[in-house]
C-alpha cells in the first residue's frame, strides 16, 4: 500500500514534520525546515506517525494472509 511511496518510514516522517511551519519561526514565511526539528515534542510526533505506519503495514499483512 504505502510501502511503495515511503520506503523509509522514519525518514519520511522526519521530512514531513520538518517542513511544517510553526508559529515560532523567526522569518514567518513558513518555507524550509523547521528550526524546532530537535524539539522533543516534534520527535514524539514523528514516533507516533512511524508507529501508526508500522501498525497499518502489519494489519495489511495480516489481511493478506487471511485472504
Amino acid at each position: 500500500m504505502l510501502s511503495n511511496h515511503f520506503p523509509n518510514g522514519m525518514q519520511a516522517a522526519k521530512t514531513t514534520w520538518s517542513r511544517l511551519p510553526t508559529m515560532d519561526d523567526d522569518d514567518g514565511d513558513g518555507i524550509g525546515p523547521s528550526k524546532k526539528m530537535h524539539d522533543s515534542s516534534v520527535e514524539s510526533l514523528d514516533y507516533e506517525i512511524v508507529e501508526n505506519y508500522a501498525y497499518r503495514e502489519q494489519q495489511e499483512r495480516i489481511l493478506i494472509l487471511l485472504a
